[in-house]
Order: structure tokens, then C-alpha cells, then sequence
């Protein structure tokens, strides 16, 4: 019996070994599984075998202990993703069972199966056009926002205005994240709305403001619970977390803000979007944000870098940042066109320059270690002297923080 299912993981079988899955039909593992349904959570994708077996007699209904049809397993445990697609529309064009006693349909396909291991994935192309198909089947509920169902909202899982605009369209989806029971929604539980998960992943800013104009109170949704409670060491946590997180990630959380995330992880255009709607500060986020330049200087840095400067957000900061970000005037009348950096990081403006390449990074600065020596090295076209930082910086201070 062991060997018949051990068939079932293989992509190739020879005319044999497919005879042998064919006749038997009522073989079962313990998980309850039938030789179709194992078929199923693997990669091998054999229409041909497939039809068979089920001509055979092979039942294409069956659930295993856990009350997973044929198409919960292969959508969860098959990884070859063009295969798991074909098996399932096989599995839909022969007429399987798809609900199940014990796994609510909806919540599997808009929350579980995209918040597997506590992560978020976000909707493919594949995945979509199996929800609009099972939608158009009239197999989901359409009303998200009632209790079983208000921990869902898909605005965590797109990458792209469309879809959420699809799923806005066509469901009743709840944006009071407030009012989520976050006993159920534990894939939830560091993110009480969809704008942090935006801000960590890089998300679409489109996204981001779409979320903000349906709830606006929902870029200052930082914790789990509007209410913080002190846990047994006397430290302000909020509920969900209070029973879930060791001591350092609860104070790890406090800190963790949506706009720390957008200063230190997001794009740009995520910034003027969060003030717009009223993000409040704790007045850390902008320190830590210009501690962290001397070694993340991208040019998405450099453009928070000028907002915060022309908007009274940034009061003071380092002579060398002018080299380290390439600073010019006009990046100060067009952010959208701040020139691209194309230094190395080096915090030295003096005229003999030192310049450095990282060797490997660490917790703090990344370390360094000195490549050439050279004098008067042209960035942006300009020459970076400590003299030209000074000039510059008396000059920014001038026009755009006093």
C-alpha cells in the first residue's frame, strides 16, 4: 500500500505503475487520503491518468480527515504552480466537490490560503481568475463585513489598484479595521490595517491612498488594539499582542509605527500620500529615519530626505549628507527629478577624498575599506569639498528650515 502512494509523488510512471493506481480504487493513507486525492497534492499532472482513474471509479468527492476535498489539497500542497492550475480546472470541469463540513470556502480562498504561516502572499494572476470563477459559480460570500467574515479584506493581498478595485466591486468588504475579532485574524495580528503590510512590502501607493480614502483613521491604526494594557512586567502592549509577543517584541512594536515603515522600507510616494490623510508622529521616526542615511543612501532616501526638509519635518542634520546623497539646489525644486546618487556612501568631503566601497554590513554602518585615493572626485558633477558642503548647507539651512 506504501508503495502505491509513494507512485503518487512522481511526475513520470511507467504504463505499469499506472495500472496500479488505476484499479485500485478504495486504497486509503492515514490521512484518509485515496490514491487521487494524494495525486492531487503533488506535482506529477497526468490528464490522461487523471480520466482514467476517475472512469475507474476513483472518487472524486472524497475528503480526508481534515475535511479537505480534492481541490483544498491540491491548491494547498501542490508546488508546481502551471500544474497545480491545470489540475484544479480539471478537478472544476468534472464536477469535484469544493465545500466542506469543516473549511469555510470563503475564508480558505480570501484569508487562509493567503496568510499561510503567518505570511502574506499576495493574489497572482492564477489565483485570481480561480476566485472570479468560483464568484461567477456563486460559491462565496459576497458580504465581508459581517463578523465571520470582517478579518478580510484584500487590500493586504494585492499588488495592483485593479484587482482591489474588482474585489471592492464585487464584495462588501469591511475597512473599519477596529471593529476586526483578531482571535481569528491572527496573520493579522501586526497589522491592524492593510497600510503597514503596504509600507513593509513595497506595496502600490495607489493602494495605499485607496485604503486611506475608504477609512481614514486607518493610517494611524499602528497597533492591534486602540486600547494598550499592561502586561505582568508593567510594560503598555496592546491586547492581542499582550498574550502573543516575548518582551522584546512588544517593545519592539510600541516603535513600530506605519511611518517608521514608510520612512525606512517604502517608496517614496507613500510619504506626502500618509501626511495628506493625517499621520501623526511620536517624533522618533524622523531621527531614526536620518540615522539610518549614513548607510542607506538610495535615492528614495534622498527624496524623503528633501520632503522632509522642505516641509519642517528635518531641523538639522550632518555636513557630510550633503555628499553622501549628492545634494544639488534643484533637487529642492522638483523632487520627482532629484538627481540619481552615484557616490559610494563615503561620509569624507575633504579635498584629499577618500573613497570606499562596502565590505559587508553590519548592525551599525556598514564597514568599509579604502579603494583609491583621489583628489577632487566629480559627483553629479559637482565637487564635493568640505568647503561646497558648507556653502550648500548654509544655503538649504537658509531657504528651507528657518
Amino acid at each position: 500500500m506504501t508503495d502505491l502512494f509513494k507512485l503518487t509523488k512522481r511526475k513520470k510512471l511507467k504504463e505499469s505503475e499506472k495500472q496500479d493506481l488505476i484499479t485500485n480504487t478504495i486504497a486509503v493513507n492515514g490521512h484518509n487520503e485515496t490514491l487521487l486525492q494524494n495525486y492531487m497534492k503533488h506535482d506529477g499532472c497526468d490528464i490522461d491518468l487523471m480520466d482514467r482513474m476517475l472512469k475507474a471509479g476513483h472518487n472524486i468527492n472524497h475528503q480526508n480527515k481534515k475535511g479537505e476535498t480534492l481541490f483544498h489539497s491540491c491548491l494547498l500542497y501542490c508546488h508546481d504552480f502551471k500544474n497545480k492550475y491545470v489540475k484544479i480546472d480539471w478537478l472544476l470541469n468534472n464536477g469535484c466537490t469544493i465545500l466542506s463540513q469543516k473549511i469555510d470556502l470563503t475564508n480558505f480562498m480570501l484569508y487562509e490560503y493567503l496568510c499561510q504561516n503567518g505570511m502574506f502572499y499576495m493574489v497572482g494572476p492564477d489565483y485570481f481568475a480561480l476566485i472570479q470563477r468560483l464568484y461567477n459559480l456563486n460559491l462565496l460570500v459576497i458580504d465581508l463585513t459581517v463578523k465571520q467574515y470582517s478579518h478580510i479584506n484584500l487590500a493586504y493581498h494585492c499588488d495592483n489598484i485593479d484587482t482591489l478595485l474588482w474585489f471592492d466591486n464585487n464584495f462588501k468588504m469591511n475597512y473599519d479595521f477596529t471593529i476586526v475579532d483578531y482571535s481569528v485574524a491572527k496573520a493579522y495580528d501586526f497589522y491592524k490595517s492593510p497600510l503597514k503590510r503596504i509600507a513593509i512590502q513595497g506595496g502600490s501607493a495607489e493602494i495605499f491612498e485607496y485604503v486611506c480614502n475608504k477609512n481614514p483613521n486607518a493610517i494611524n491604526n499602528n497597533t492591534n488594539d486602540d486600547t494598550p494594557v499592561k502586561n505582568e512586567q508593567g510594560l503598555l502592549v496592546s491586547a492581542p499582542a499582550a498574550c502573543s509577543l516575548s518582551l522584546s517584541e512588544k517593545n519592539e512594536q510600541l516603535q513600530d509605527t506605519i511611518l517608521d515603515r514608510i520612512l525606512t522600507q517604502s517608496s517614496y510616494e507613500l510619504l506626502p500620500i500618509a501626511y495628506k490623510y493625517g499621520i501623526t508622529e511620536n517624533h522618533s521616526e524622523w531621527q531614526g529615519f536620518i540615522k539610518e542615511i549614513s548607510r542607506r543612501c538610495s535615492l528614495e532616501y534622498k527624496k524623503k530626505f528633501v520632503w522632509g526638509i522642505l516641509n519642517k519635518k528635518i531641523s538639522d542634520f550632518p555636513l557630510e549628507y550633503i555628499k553622501i546623497l549628492g545634494l544639488t539646489m534643484s533637487d529642492f525644486l522638483n523632487i520627482e527629478s532629484c538627481t540619481p546618487i552615484n557616490n559610494s556612501c563615503s561620509n569624507k568631503y575633504d579635498c584629499d577624498t577618500q573613497f570606499y566601497e562596502k565590505k559587508e554590513d553590519g548592525p551599525d554602518c556598514p564597514k568599509m575599506r579604502v579603494i583609491k585615493h583621489q583628489k577632487d572626485k566629480p559627483i553629479n558633477n559637482k565637487i564635493y569639498t568640505k568647503a561646497y558642503c558648507q556653502n550648500m548647507y548654509n544655503e538649504i539651512k537658509t531657504k528651507y528650515m528657518l
